[in-house]
């Protein structure tokens, strides 16, 4: 069985980094004593050291918001080529 996601449930491969459906990232599982090593390394003038120690306050999206924009862009392209068709259909010449 596959690793589900578990922001749009989709099933994806075992050993997926990411979800091949929505592209979310899955999860690492942290190894004991990681954050408060990492913590403890981060000094007040390193914010990068300090948002990976804090990677589990950091806000997702649902799932339904990126499917959303997926077909928005979609919808969007389609409107792009057809009415760019009608463009060069109109531009060839008459008989």
């Amino acid at each position: 069985m596959g690793a589900r996601c578990p922001s749009c449930g989709f099933d994806s491969a075992d050993g997926a980094l990411y979800c091949d459906f929505c592209k979310e990232p899955f999860l690492k599982r942290k190894k004991p004593g990681a954050p408060e090593a990492l913590a403890s390394a981060a000094s007040a003038s390193d914010p990068l050291l300090m948002l990976q120690a804090d990677e589990d306050k950091i806000p997702r999206l649902p799932g339904w918001v990126r499917v959303a924009a997926w077909g928005l862009l979609a919808l969007v392209l389609l409107s792009a080529a057809l009415m760019a068709a009608m463009s060069l259909m109109s531009l060839s010449p008459k008989e």
